[in-house]
């Protein structure tokens, strides 16, 4: 099962006290402590980017670390990638990726290329599907607020 879950901004980043996203995000690796690897690329390996993923998920249970790839750790990357649970880029917009626009705070969680759910670290989130027909529709979509309990 391959699983995509893209952010529309949130996360340890710009809410670092409400880590509902990124612990969901955790959660669907299945694994007790899985391998995180941030790559922190579209904003140059800011060291501030870097500190504040270390700063979070050292807390967590999981095994963080990152991938520069201004300067790798290894000339094959594929190796070194294949070996982390889950990957978390940072930076660059998802909104109206495959037609979907997502607020901040709001991730669209793929399993093989498919929606599987949306999710949101803020009770009013919201994402819509968007296309154009002579002009620009958009349909909302249901999104699952992380705060509740099923």
């Amino acid at each position: 099962m391959k699983q995509i879950i893209a952010l529309g901004g949130g996360g340890f980043f710009m809410e670092p006290h409400n880590p509902l996203l990124d612990t969901y995000i955790l959660q669907q690796s299945n694994k007790a402590n899985p391998k995180i690897c941030f790559v922190p690329t579209a904003s140059g390996d800011s060291e501030n980017y870097m500190a504040r993923f270390y700063s979070f998920f050292d807390s967590q249970s999981c095994v963080p670390s990152h991938l520069s790839l201004f300067s790798p750790p290894t000339r094959d990357l594929e190796s070194f990638i294949m070996e982390k649970d889950i990957i978390y880029v940072g930076g660059g917009n998802t909104k109206l990726s495959s037609g979907i626009a997502a607020d901040d705070g709001v991730a669209v969680h793929y399993i093989d290329q498919e929606i599987h759910k949306i999710v949101s670290s803020k009770p009013n989130g919201k994402a819509y599907k968007v296309s154009l027909d002579k002009e620009i529709n958009e349909e909302e979509l249901a999104v699952k607020y992380l705060g509740t309990i099923d």
